[in-house]
């Protein structure tokens, strides 16, 4: 337990001082640095999310397959 705090603690002290430095020595200002994580974390999550709904569309088109008694595709690879 001691051990895993400590690891704990250890990260979050690096991530903050990588984030503090990511600012100081970023080529562009704060606001616009602070502005492209946060589209880029919008696309990513948006991304995220239609990759899930295609697969779960995948999903349910195969176990509608499956409750007629067809035989699957192609497992996936």
């Amino acid at each position: 337990m001691r051990k895993a705090l400590s690891w704990s603690l250890g990260f979050l002290l690096g991530a903050a001082a990588g984030a503090t430095l990511m600012l100081l020595f970023a080529p562009t200002s704060g606001d616009k640095l602070l502005q492209n994580l946060r589209r880029g974390y919008d696309e990513a999550r948006q991304d995220a999310y239609l990759a899930a709904e295609e697969r779960r569309l995948e999903l349910e088109a195969q176990l509608a397959a499956v409750r007629k008694g067809e035989p699957l595709a192609e497992a996936r690879r």
